[in-house]
């Protein structure tokens, strides 16, 4: 996988090869609440990638969590924020990814889901994707979710309008 994604210390970003360099792609900004930035848990998404001619793109969670030894090698590991007395950092970004997929390629804008895997990450794409709706087409959160009862003037300001939301929890 990292032979094949683009990865700086912030985002990777992986374009299907094969695609016309000028033709807009589906986006997938994909986030997950702990993950070895090099490559888990991306692979399968990779794969749909290519198969389903979609740009991906990982943005790496802004924490250091520590060092875990996988496959025989020791790996920095990044998560998000565990509360959300802030947002804004995260959300900026975020947006900063989407922004440098858009650089490397263009971007059908009709077409752009955020994902989020596990509850920090999933509560991200559906928070993120509520607050920047005009970006976002979709939201998958699996593992996460937002509660209105929360932040009900949030909410009320950015109900999903004509907007795909997968949430599953539980």
């Amino acid at each position: 996988l990292q032979e094949s994604m683009s990865w700086n210390e912030e985002v990777a970003i992986h374009v299907p090869e094969g695609v016309d360099t000028t033709t807009p792609l589906p986006v997938v900004v994909a986030l997950h609440v702990a993950m070895r930035f090099e490559a888990q848990p991306v692979d399968w998404l990779k794969e749909l990638a290519d198969e389903h001619k979609f740009m991906l793109v990982v943005p790496r969670g802004p924490i250091f969590a520590g060092i875990q030894l996988r496959d025989g090698k020791y790996v920095k590991v990044y998560r998000w924020k565990q509360d959300s007395a802030d947002d804004k950092p995260a959300i900026k970004k975020i947006g900063v990814a989407l922004e440098k997929a858009k650089a490397a390629h263009p971007v059908d804008a009709g077409k752009v889901t955020i994902l989020g895997f596990g509850g920090r990450a999933g509560y991200l794409a559906y928070l993120v994707g509520l607050s920047e709706a005009d970006k976002y087409s979709r939201i998958v959160a699996i593992g996460g979710y937002y509660n209105k009862w929360y932040f009900p003037d949030f909410y009320e300001a950015a109900k999903p309008r004509n907007k795909g939301v997968f949430i599953i929890h539980g």
